[in-house]
């Protein structure tokens, strides 16, 4: 399967860059893309084939942006992988299962266990995109160093940025250089592309 791959640069001032691996999915609709149906079954009724489809496909991907040529040095100069930690457990926890894909095929170590989460926030399902009530960096904590580490955050779905922004926050306050992932970007309606 070919990705549309598509880039987001967030928060200008840190210059910091997240990838994005799908299509725009719309969760609110019975029509999704292919990546936005795996990651359905996957996240909501725990189907471990869906995720190793993912899995597979982002190792494809990871490939490819090992060697790539654009601004944010593309996977080239990724030294470890970090997912996004989860406050309350998960049937299945997809962005651990997609950092440690991606941390295989690099050859570089997945080191998600050094950032946990210790406050929950909410979900971003429900939020509008200019909503501030995620973003909190104080929900994450960095629990060993990785000061000099030129981390790929990953994350599987980007709905609002916030998430992603709270933790790289803490990941740059421990002296770590930050490049995010997502398997794909939520809309709620086919307007917001």
């Amino acid at each position: 399967m070919s990705s549309e791959r598509k880039q987001l640069l967030i928060a200008p001032d840190q210059k910091w860059f997240v990838w994005i691996f799908s299509n725009y999915v719309d969760f609110s609709s019975s029509t999704r893309s292919v990546v936005g149906e795996l990651i359905r079954q996957s996240k909501y009724q725990g189907s471990v084939a869906a995720a190793h489809e993912l899995e597979e496909m982002v190792r494809i991907e990871a490939k490819s942006l090992r060697t790539s040529e654009d601004p944010s040095g593309g996977f080239s100069s990724v030294t470890s992988v970090i997912s996004v930690p989860s406050f309350h457990p998960k049937l299945l926890d997809l962005p651990r299962r997609i950092a440690a894909a991606i941390s295989t095929e690099l050859g570089v170590p997945d080191l998600s266990d050094s950032v946990k989460k210790v406050k929950d926030t909410g979900s971003a399902k429900h939020e509008p995109a200019a909503s501030e009530s995620l973003f909190d960096p104080a929900a994450y904590e960095v629990s060993r160093g990785i000061a000099g580490q030129s981390v790929l955050l990953v994350d599987d779905v980007f709905r609002t940025g916030k998430t992603l922004e709270s933790v790289a926050v803490q990941l740059r306050a421990a002296n770590a250089r930050v490049t995010g992932f997502c398997l794909a970007k939520a809309v709620t309606g086919m307007g917001e592309r």
